[in-house]
């Protein structure tokens, strides 16, 4: 088999293209080569590196990590480097969900640890789904303006008995 017809099989064998197929070039490694028929054949001269197959080049990973670390703290992430509209990046939907179940969160706890009575987180509740409230702070603000809790809700404190409550 000639050269050509040999570097077809090592291609349908290994699923490297002819490019990157090397045979080696002294007579005795020539003559092996060519007496090689069938795709076992092949393979063992793969194994007795009469063929050498150049290994495929990636693309580096080397600046993709630095920038990621310069992400990680708060670099690179400019109005030059967005791609996207608002919507396109954070959809509408799924910022409302991720807000509604933030607030309701907050909501449930100020039930069970007694701030709310039954009636008020019911009536927030309603408010919460019919998005009056921006956010949980605004919440927290309506709630203590109309006197609806037993007690003055702080907002950091309560940030850390929330947290507190998760991890157990």
């Amino acid at each position: 088999m000639d050269l050509r017809s040999i570097k077809r099989v090592v291609k349908r064998v290994t699923g490297i293209g002819v490019q990157k197929i090397k045979i080696a070039k002294d007579k005795e490694s020539l003559k092996k080569a060519k007496e090689a028929i069938t795709a076992e054949d092949i393979k063992q001269l793969i194994k007795e590196k009469i063929i050498t197959l150049v290994d495929r080049k990636g693309v580096s990973r080397y600046r993709g990590r630095i920038n990621q670390l310069k992400r990680e703290k708060g670099r690179r992430r400019g109005k030059g480097t967005k791609r996207g509209t608002r919507n396109a990046r954070l959809d509408g939907k799924t910022a409302w969900i991720s807000k509604v179940r933030a607030q309701r969160r907050t909501l449930n706890y100020l039930k069970s640890a007694g701030i709310i009575d039954k009636q008020n987180h019911r009536h927030l509740y309603r408010m919460v789904k019919g998005g009056y409230f921006k956010s949980k702070s605004a919440l927290i603000t309506y709630i203590n303006e109309k006197s609806l809790s037993n007690k003055h809700i702080d907002i950091n404190q309560l940030k850390q008995e929330m947290t507190k409550n998760k991890k157990r």
